[in-house]
Order: structure tokens, then C-alpha cells, then sequence
């Protein structure tokens, strides 16, 4: 069966050994609106950003959104899903991905991350999922750990587009657990 198309981002699948989502409220920069499921990371102001998939911010990166924060907001309190040990349940962005043995333990970067669905209030974000099997797996440039193909009966057919996948933030890029400070 297909895989729909139906990018929502980094969702926080479940919470890292068993309890509650583990979700803490931060202070957003001003001027930006957050949609759930967007990466956030911790800016030097030690305020969250949008990360947008470039070196800034690639070793402090925080956990997705979950929350909707509207630029004009001015109580700039966002949700975020921020264990370094938190899973996230996100779509490829295309077929490249076709072999379990390819996804697990693989490092990805991501795609559409700054890209919103205004109606739905969701992110767009998924899997680059070229950096499938590349001889670059640095976490300098592929931030994402895939650790299995997603259990769901949506997204989980690697034989066609958009599977989903569920990854976390590898401990290098982590804000918790990376070697560098904001």
C-alpha cells in the first residue's frame, strides 16, 4: 500500500523510557511564529529558534515544537519536546529510502524545515532521505539517528515515497549533551 504524503513534521512518538512526554516550556526569539513539530534550537540569547537546517544552531539543537506560537504573540512561551533521549516520528521526502538497513543507525539531515501548513498549523519538516547509504555520514551536516521504520500502517511501505521513520537528535547536536555551549 502507498504511503500518503502527508508531512507533519518531528512528532514526539513517545516518550523516552515510559513515562510522560517529557515537554518544558522555553522563551521563544520575538518575531518568529512556531508551528508544532518544527526543530527548535537554543540561540546565544538562550531563547529557542526555527532551526532552518544550516550550521547555526546545528550543536545546540533543542527538540521539536509542541505548540503553536504566533509571531504577534507576546507571551513568548513555546512547548517543546526536548529529552535527548526523545523519539520523533518523521516522513521521508522521497523514495531514496528502500532497504531497512538503510535507515537504521543511518545519520539524515532534513528538509522543509522552515516550510508550515498555515491551515492545519502544522510543520512540514521531514527526512532528507537522499543522505540514505552516503560515504558523509558525519552528524555535522545529518543531525537525525534513524532508529526504525515507523510501526504505524501509514508510512511504514519503504517500496514507495514518504515512509516515515522515527529518529532523535543525535548527543553531538543535542543543546543537552553536544560539547559546545550557547
Amino acid at each position: 500500500m502507498a504511503n500518503l504524503d502527508g508531512a507533519k513534521g518531528f512528532s514526539p512518538l513517545r516518550a523516552p523510557y515510559g513515562c510522560d512526554i517529557p515537554v518544558e516550556e522555553f522563551t521563544a526569539v520575538t518575531g518568529i511564529t512556531v508551528y508544532p513539530g518544527q526543530i527548535l534550537y537554543m540561540s546565544a540569547t538562550g531563547e529557542v529558534n526555527i532551526w532552518t537546517g544550516t550550521a547555526t544552531g546545528r550543536t545546540s539543537l533543542l527538540g521539536a515544537a509542541a505548540g503553536y506560537l504566533p509571531s504577534t504573540e507576546s507571551d513568548r512561551s513555546i512547548l517543546v519536546a526536548h529529552d535527548p533521549a526523545q523519539e520523533y516520528e518523521v516522513q521521508t521526502d522521497d523514495n531514496s529510502v528502500t532497504v531497512v538497513a538503510d535507515v537504521v543507525g543511518e545519520n539524515f539531515g532534513a528538509t522543509n524545515l522552515t516550510a508550515v501548513n498555515a491551515t492545519t498549523l502544522r510543520s512540514l519538516a521531514e527526512i532528507d532521505g537522499s543522505d540514505s547509504g552516503v560515504t558523509n555520514n558525519s552528524t555535522s551536516i545529518r543531525p537525525f539517528r534513524a532508529l526504525r521504520v515507523s510501526r504505524g500502517q501509514e508510512g511504514s511501505d519503504l517500496s514507495s515515497s514518504y515512509a516515515n521513520i522515527v529518529v532523535r537528535i543525535n548527543s553531538a547536536n543535542h543543546h543537552y549533551t553536544a560539547d559546545a555551549g550557547i
